[in-house]
């Protein structure tokens, strides 16, 4: 996927350090926030920072009434890939 198209404007890079990596909730943080929920950024210097690749499983999380839409969608993406796929997440750009 096209990193440069996500938004990342809610990351202030002023205070990472290079080489370090951040966990970055984007629920509500981001216009994208839906789609991708958390992501892991690693600060290359010179305010870039890189997505980095994740996989995503389809998994319930916790009891299904303690995140019902998140469990929801997990149980409709589980319905199209199958139980126990696994997908690699890779943004770059």
């Amino acid at each position: 996927m096209d990193a440069s198209k996500v938004d990342l404007n809610f990351i202030d890079p002023s205070k990472m350090v290079k080489g370090q990596k951040y966990l970055y909730q984007t629920l509500t943080a981001s216009k994208d926030g839906r789609v991708y929920g958390r992501i892991w950024v690693e600060y290359k210097g010179n305010n870039q920072v890189a997505i980095m690749s994740e996989t995503y499983d389809f998994n319930q999380d916790g009891s299904f009434w303690s995140k019902p839409l998140r469990n929801t969608a997990n149980a409709i993406g589980r319905y199209f890939v199958g139980k126990g796929t696994h997908i690699k997440l890779t943004l770059e750009g």
